[in-house]
């Protein structure tokens, strides 16, 4: 006879969103509770409509945290000028790459637009379907 360890739901969840709100492994929560990684896998699929929205939001807090942090020097520092030039350079560069990627996107619709015969862009003072 095989033992079989018996969870409360709320014990299963608590798994669940443990994975899905960290970047740890099935396996690595599985140690953590110890908890077989195929029983938290099954939780996690249980939970996977629950938790999985929270984890892209944890996902896309943390890229716009790191984002920030990066890209913007903090006003406490002082930059010299050739800081200041350098700087600028990169955000020429970034603008020009941008300005040729919207470029390539309005060449893309207006081929697509064309070669299927159908309207892509919002036309101005269209409803919002709801």
């Amino acid at each position: 006879m095989v033992d079989q360890n018996v969870y409360t739901p709320e014990f299963a969840r608590m798994v669940a969103k443990s994975y899905y709100t960290s970047d740890k492994s099935l396996a690595r929560i599985g140690k953590e509770f110890k908890v077989k990684t195929s029983t938290v896998y099954n939780w996690a699929q249980r939970y996977k409509v629950e938790f999985s929205q929270e984890k892209s939001i944890q996902q896309e807090i943390t890229t716009f945290s790191s984002v920030i942090n990066t890209d913007f020097p903090v006003k406490k520092k002082k930059l010299t000028s050739e800081q200041l030039e350098q700087r600028n350079l990169e955000l020429e560069v970034q603008l020009k790459e941008e300005q040729m990627r919207s470029i390539t996107l309005n060449t893309m619709i207006d081929m697509a637009e064309q070669e299927l015969n159908i309207s892509i862009r919002k036309k101005s003072g269209a409803k919002q379907s709801k």
